[in-house]
């Protein structure tokens, strides 16, 4: 299969969660990165006199897509676009930020993009998203007839192993953008529920909150002004490029977020062997079996339950963590991935 990926220009490279699962099975990939509307146009008028694709797949729904269904509408190959997240609440999420800041501008160009948004939905006749709790509110954006597959993230690399002794301190890591603001929300959530438990328990704790966005700045202010527990520090690293060495050195990590449908945070976490302590929802439900390969919270006296029980049993940091790893072996390496995506794929091209 002769699979044609369009996708804007971006630093990140997600088009590779699409092309390097493809590739390992063996199908054949193009890629056409572009950083407008017109070069894009000018590639695929240009790659329509090579051979045919037997799939386009595009990754977003904006201007440059919703133009690009339009031009190949005429032909008979399957377009399938791929979801990372639910498109309308995160530009919604975005238009609030904006609102607030009265940057009314800027809600107005957001208000285009969600109604281009929108309209570019409504033409999609197939979809892969990235976890189960996107399929309703994507597909009741959809056309009628549309169709929705899934096909989770998966995380790069190979697996790595951890020891689960603690020398000192027991250090947490956080990893999250800071995009949104619910996100640094949960964070703030997380560091008030840390210093808590080690104010009643005397216990000394580290935390790292590695990832950057246009709430750093509030997240550090409102930090600054809690009233946290001397025997709790907290480390704001911003943006970093390389996570294995935060990964290596934590001894336990930390997520709380409803925005998300499938962070590879987690999967990189699990590929890095961690025991995690995750909020419960319906999207982390199918990324964590609890007590297994992970400890999902619901609450905070669930949080503080569990979290002790982290911190002071080296035995329910090993099963998680070895549980952990045994999920992303199975579940979210390369291997499992490609054939999810492929056959995803194949169901909805067929």
């Amino acid at each position: 299969m002769l699979v044609h990926i369009v996708t804007s220009r971006e630093k990140r490279k997600r088009y590779r969660f699409i092309s390097e699962p493809l590739a390992f099975l063996g199908h054949e990939v193009c890629v056409t990165e572009t950083s407008s509307t017109l070069e894009l146009l000018s590639k695929l008028i240009s790659s329509s006199k090579h051979r045919k694709p037997d799939a386009y797949i595009l990754l977003g729904v904006g201007l440059r897509e919703l133009l690009t269904t339009i031009y190949l509408n005429h032909s008979s190959i399957p377009i399938v676009f791929r979801l990372g997240g639910d498109p309308i609440k995160d530009l919604a999420d975005i238009r609030v930020r904006y609102l607030t800041e009265r940057q009314y501008l800027l809600v107005l160009s957001v208000l285009l993009r969600e109604f281009i948004a929108r309209l570019c939905l409504s033409r999609i006749g197939r979809a892969i998203v990235v976890n189960k709790s996107l399929v309703a509110p994507i597909a009741e954006r959809m056309a009628t007839s549309g169709r929705v597959a899934v096909s989770e993230h998966f995380a790069f690399g190979s697996l790595i192993n951890k020891s689960y002794k603690v020398d000192g301190r027991v250090r947490l890591l956080v990893v999250c953008n800071l995009l949104w603001s619910s996100k640094a929300e949960g964070v703030a959530w997380l560091i008030r529920q840390l210093s808590s438990i080690a104010s009643s328990r005397s216990t000394g704790l580290h935390i790292e909150v590695a990832g950057d966005g246009p709430h750093f700045g509030s997240l550090v202010t409102a930090v600054a002004a809690m009233n946290i527990c001397e025997l709790v520090e907290v480390n704001f690293c911003g943006y970093v490029q390389n996570l294995d060495e935060l990964y290596a050195s934590a001894d336990i990590f930390l997520y709380k977020s409803e925005h998300d449908a499938s962070p590879n945070v987690i999967l990189e976490a699990k590929r890095h062997s961690m025991p995690m302590l995750v909020n419960r929802c319906l999207q982390f439900e199918s990324l964590i079996n609890d007590e297994e390969n992970g400890f999902l919270y619901t609450d905070e006296d669930d949080f503080a339950r569990k979290l002790i029980d982290l911190c002071e049993s080296e035995e329910t940091r090993r099963k998680l963590g070895l549980g952990a790893a045994r999920s992303f072996k199975k579940d979210f390496s390369l291997g499992p991935a490609s054939l999810r995506l492929d056959k995803s794929l194949k169901l909805l091209t067929s």
